[in-house]
């Protein structure tokens, strides 16, 4: 469990990211659970920058 609390401490998400997820989960029929590993996945390095332990 310490690397879980590890992510969380360094993770950022900002207003624009959350905006981007909620943009596509107001699509008709879309899945959040999809949309959000799909956001991953698009942004995988600015995911990996901030969750990376400085």
């Amino acid at each position: 469990m310490p690397k879980t609390y590890t992510i969380l401490d360094h993770f950022e998400w900002t207003a624009d990211d959350m905006s981007e997820v909620i943009l596509m989960n107001e699509t008709l029929n879309s899945d959040p659970y999809e949309n959000a590993k799909k956001w991953v996945v698009d942004n995988a390095e600015l995911v990996k920058k901030r969750t990376i332990a400085n």
